[in-house]
């Protein structure tokens, strides 16, 4: 089950470009451990992990603080964090975000063909 990401900030109408994406897991020991780092892409979106992910809890972060403060911009929230769990590691899961400097709104999207957009 791959996983991809998709960002869009809305406040401009265009896709988020080079954000910072962290993907970690929950050990049993509450503990996360990092299993990958990317950046999104120019149409906004990251294959953040290529293969299949075990049954788990994990966590998806995106900087905003890092995406926002070159344009000028003062994020009120530093970082979007998404938990989310696979029980079901045979279907391909896609992150959503829509972001403005004030918001955010994250849903579990439909993959596309290309694995990027969120529709």
């Amino acid at each position: 089950m791959p996983l991809s990401t998709h960002v869009i900030d809305i406040s401009f109408g265009a896709a988020a470009a080079d954000v910072g994406i962290r993907l970690r897991r929950r050990q049993e020991t509450a503990a996360w451990t990092d299993l990958a780092v990317g950046r999104t892409a120019a149409d906004g979106g990251l294959t953040v992990w290529p293969g299949q992910l075990p049954h788990g809890v994990y966590r998806l972060e995106a900087d905003l603080d890092g995406y926002y403060a070159p344009l000028g911009i003062q994020s009120f929230h530093p970082r979007a964090i998404v938990e989310f769990q696979i029980v079901d590691s045979s279907q391909d899961l896609q992150v959503c975000l829509l972001i403005t400097p004030n918001s955010l709104l994250i849903f579990r999207g439909p993959r596309s063909e290309n694995g990027t957009a969120c529709a």
